[in-house]
């Protein structure tokens, strides 16, 4: 034990201090044995907002795994391609121009443009039935390849198909592969087609009016606009001009990468029926007033009322329906009658002045007098047709002839 004045440790039992003599006190320490003391105290209940959140998290949980496992077997290349088969099937454009890379000036492959095309190339698509039975995957799994059976609507017989699919650096939802669609529907876009036309016309292109906004100045000459749109389907479109004459000209053109320029030609294939009738109409009255009127051995002033418009030049017309009343007069058979049946275009082109020269396949009914080897007077009608030219130009909506040439002169008594 230690004293309490000065500090030495003594011997245990010592009454005194054998340093400083002072009395030692004896401290007894009781050991007292711990006890494990069970807390008996009851938990509070748990509260009715702590069970909502509880409960709120849980279903969170649970609906965060069940989203990731749909959202995981939406994204797989099966369910992509699946949906695929089923927009083609439903003939759904808006669905399919969805898988399309379409960016920038979007005019001429547009949705619609698109959605009309669907409509008219898988008018004859009839699947009934399909089953996707395998899922190939190639170049490290950046391509895959899904296969499908199908049976249609005219047969029994199973057929066989495909849907090419590539893997977008990009993800899906964050987290998943972003499949794409890689044969869709003729989905080849060709860029910066070019369309030459005479200049001054009007241009449409899929029924889409061509702005001028795409005419290329350093490309167009004092002949010919030149106009180059951004980018088009690679698919048959129908072109149509209306040039300054009032012509209108059709076409149909199939742009791709070996095929990215076309030129409007001006012959008779590419006239619309519209505008073969309309000049056609002109011709068959204005070629029957001709040779009425030169039956009749009028003059021209007699007659110029019928092709006067303002602005026209008849000097031409004037010069030719002269000689053409001398040369019908100096036949011995003497026409007097003679009818356009019908009218037919041959050949259509533009002379160097802007004029329509057009020729004509031309059936007419005629009668002649003549006298015969007993010079006796006979009448003989009869049908024929003969090749004539005419020269019109456009002025106020309507066709005018301004010349005519190759007109015939002699009608035969057999």
């Amino acid at each position: 034990m230690f004293c309490g004045e000065c500090g030495t440790k003594n011997k245990k039992g010592d009454a005194f201090c054998k340093e400083c003599g002072a009395k030692l006190e004896v401290v007894e320490v009781k050991k007292t044995k711990t006890k494990n003391v069970v807390n008996n105290t009851p938990k509070k209940p748990m509260t009715k907002s702590t069970k909502i959140i509880i409960g709120v998290i849980a279903l969170v949980v649970v609906a965060f795994v069940a989203l990731f496992v749909v959202l995981g077997n939406i994204t797989n290349p099966k369910n992509v391609a699946k949906e695929y088969i089923q927009a083609v099937i439903n003939k759904d454009g808006n669905r399919l121009y969805s898988y399309l890379n379409i960016s920038g000036d979007s005019t001429f492959v547009s949705k619609k443009v698109f959605s009309d095309y669907v409509k008219e190339e898988l008018e004859d698509t009839s699947i009934t039935n399909y089953k996707i039975t395998d899922v190939e995957y190639s170049t490290g799994k950046l391509q895959a390849t899904v296969k499908f059976t199908y049976t249609t609507k005219n047969s029994s017989s199973e057929s066989n198909g495909k849907v090419s699919l590539t893997k977008d650096k990009s993800k899906k939802y964050v987290f998943f592969d972003n499949w794409k669609i890689s044969d869709s529907i003729n989905t080849t876009v060709v860029k910066d087609y070019t369309l030459k036309v005479t200049k001054g016309s009007k241009l449409t292109f899929g029924g889409i009016n061509v702005d001028k906004k795409y005419l290329n100045s350093s490309k167009s000459s004092n002949e010919y606009d030149v106009y180059v749109l951004p980018q088009v389907f690679a698919y048959e479109t129908v072109v149509k001009a209306v040039l300054p004459s009032g012509l209108e000209i059709e076409e149909k053109v199939t742009p791709s990468s070996y095929n990215s320029n076309h030129t409007v030609s001006f012959d008779e294939d590419s006239m619309t029926d519209a505008a073969k009738n309309k000049i056609i109409e002109v011709a068959k009255k204005d070629i029957t007033t001709i040779y009425t009127s030169a039956i009749a051995k009028k003059s021209f002033a007699d007659i110029k009322s019928n092709f006067n418009v303002s602005g026209n030049d008849l000097t031409k017309l004037e010069q030719s329906y002269n000689e053409f009343v001398s040369d019908l007069g100096s036949e011995s058979n003497i026409l007097t009658s003679f009818t356009v049946t019908d009218a037919t275009v041959y050949d259509i082109d533009l002379d160097s002045n802007g004029y329509i020269d057009v020729e004509f396949k031309v059936n007419y009914d005629y009668t002649i007098k003549y006298n015969d080897y007993s010079n006796n007077e006979k009448t003989h009608s009869d049908s024929d047709y003969d090749y004539m030219d005419v020269k019109l130009t456009y002025n106020k909506g309507s066709y005018y002839l301004v010349d005519v040439s190759e007109l015939e002169t002699y009608f035969s008594k057999y």
